[in-house]
C-alpha cells in the first residue's frame, strides 16, 4: 500500500474456511502450552491452581528453559536433544498465533482479498502483505 493510500476497511466477517483455521491454530498453541505447563508444574510437584499463580505466564522458550533446569536439579537426565531448536520454533509458533488471534483483518474495496494486520510483531517481519484471497 502506498504511504498517501487510504488503508482498506477492518473486517470481522471472514470465511469460513479462515476461520476454521484460525482456530486449529489458537486450539493446538494452547494443546503446547498446556504441555509445557503441566510439565512444569509437575516438575515443581504443584496443582494446576497453584502452577498459575506461582509460574503465571512466560514465554514458551523461558518454559523450555525452567523445564530443563529444574530436570537437572532433579538429577532427570535430559535427552540428546536441540533444545535451541526447540525454542526458536516455539517463539515462532507463539508470533504467528498471536498474529493470527490479535492482529486486525481487513478487506480490499473491490476484492475478496483478507489482509492481516498485525498489531505488534517482535521479529520484525513484515506481514502487512500477507493476504489471502477467497474469491
Amino acid at each position: 500500500m502506498a504511504p498517501n493510500a487510504k488503508p482498506f476497511p477492518v473486517t470481522i466477517s471472514l470465511p469460513a474456511s479462515l476461520v476454521r483455521e484460525i482456530g486449529r491454530i489458537c486450539v493446538t498453541y494452547s494443546l503446547i502450552e498446556w504441555a509445557l505447563n503441566r510439565t512444569l508444574y509437575d516438575l515443581l510437584r504443584l496443582t494446576s491452581q497453584e502452577g498459575r499463580l506461582a509460574v503465571r505466564d512466560p514465554a514458551p522458550s523461558d518454559r523450555l528453559d525452567m523445564i530443563c533446569d529444574l530436570m537437572k536439579m532433579h538429577d532427570i537426565k535430559l535427552p540428546q536433544f536441540n533444545f535451541g531448536g526447540l525454542k526458536t520454533i516455539l517463539s515462532e509458533c507463539k508470533t504467528y498465533r498471536d498474529s493470527v488471534a490479535h492482529g486486525v483483518w481487513l478487506r480490499e474495496p473491490g476484492t475478496n482479498v483478507i489482509h492481516l494486520r498485525r498489531i505488534h510483531d517482535p521479529t520484525g517481519y513484515d506481514w502487512q502483505n500477507e493476504t489471502t484471497d477467497n474469491s
